[in-house]
């Protein structure tokens, strides 16, 4: 930039307009060769004005050249915009099309799995049910009363409840107190897991032979 300085410093004192336009002329196409159109541009436009005074003809030429070189330039950098934007969206595409298969799979299997679980209910539902039905038809399971290891007063106040005696009446039959006979039945209904007289007479009436 300083020897440019210097050769239009001796252009203007030695009145050398063509110099003046070789010097433009260089900077232009040091600049073009930089890839800096811009700054080429410019000095392109000094180069016109030279010309202009030195010789009109000769100007419209390079001047059009720059511009249809600019414009190409400026052309070239939309096709290669355009050319990565198609390579995105194609990209872009792919994935979504993956992503939408996936999905796609996923819902075919959960959609599968719920139907193999309710079948699975269903069934497990008509095997309870069968199973509830066949219990109800068999009634309350008796109790082997040989199964358990009673006193032989035990199985006399069992034969006495399951004829509908009182523990008053048991006591009586069996010479002893109410509370005694009140206590071996406690024992019974912890040995024999049974709450009450009357399901002791319901699951033991058919197990007990005297």
């Amino acid at each position: 930039m300083e020897a440019f300085h210097k050769g239009l410093a001796y252009a203007d004192q030695y009145k050398m307009d063509i110099y003046r336009i070789i010097m433009y002329e260089t900077m232009t196409k040091l600049y073009k060769d930089r890839g800096d159109y811009k700054n080429a541009f410019a000095y392109q436009m000094q180069v016109s004005d030279a010309r202009t005074k030195y010789n009109a003809n000769n100007v419209s030429g390079t001047l059009t050249e720059l511009e249809k070189e600019l414009l190409f330039n400026r052309k070239a950098q939309e096709v290669g915009k355009e050319k990565q934007q198609k390579i995105y969206l194609s990209i872009i595409s792919v994935i979504l099309l993956l992503l939408l298969g996936t999905f796609a799979r996923l819902f075919v299997v959960s959609r599968q799995k719920r139907e193999l679980m309710e079948k699975e209910n269903s069934y497990i539902r008509q095997e309870v049910e069968v199973l509830t039905h066949e219990l109800s038809q068999l009634g309350p399971s008796k109790i082997d009363l040989k199964s358990f290891s009673l006193t032989s007063r035990q199985l006399d106040i069992i034969r006495l409840v399951q004829e509908g005696k009182t523990n008053k009446q048991i006591g009586e039959f069996l010479f002893i107190s109410e509370n005694t006979v009140k206590y071996h039945l406690k024992q019974i209904y912890e040995t024999l897991g049974v709450v009450s007289r009357t399901e002791l007479r319901s699951q033991c009436s058919s197990s007990l032979n005297v």
